[in-house]
């Protein structure tokens, strides 16, 4: 008797897909979405920031390269990193 009133009690997969989907709708009707010129603001602001930490990357890299190898990247680009032997 207690699995009839289970299956009484639960809707059907199709019902509860759809109330799903009927609560997503519902929720999305509340959202505030974001202005325009919020949006490009914002937009903006990751670019800008993202270039900064493009360039403070570069910088550190080439820095801590100088300082651990002794010399610049660009100077040792055609050389080989160690001496061969036998040539």
């Amino acid at each position: 008797m207690s699995q009839a009133k289970k299956s009484a009690a639960k809707p059907s997969v199709f019902a509860r897909i759809g109330k799903y989907f009927s609560d997503v709708r519902t929720e999305l009707r509340r959202v505030v979405w974001p202005s325009r010129s919020e949006v490009i603001n914002s937009s903006i602001i990751v670019i800008v920031t993202l270039i900064f930490f493009i360039l403070f990357t570069l910088v550190i890299d080439n820095i801590s390269s100088f300082v651990l190898i002794g010399r610049s990247p660009q100077r040792s680009a055609g050389r080989a990193s160690w001496p061969r032997s036998g040539t």
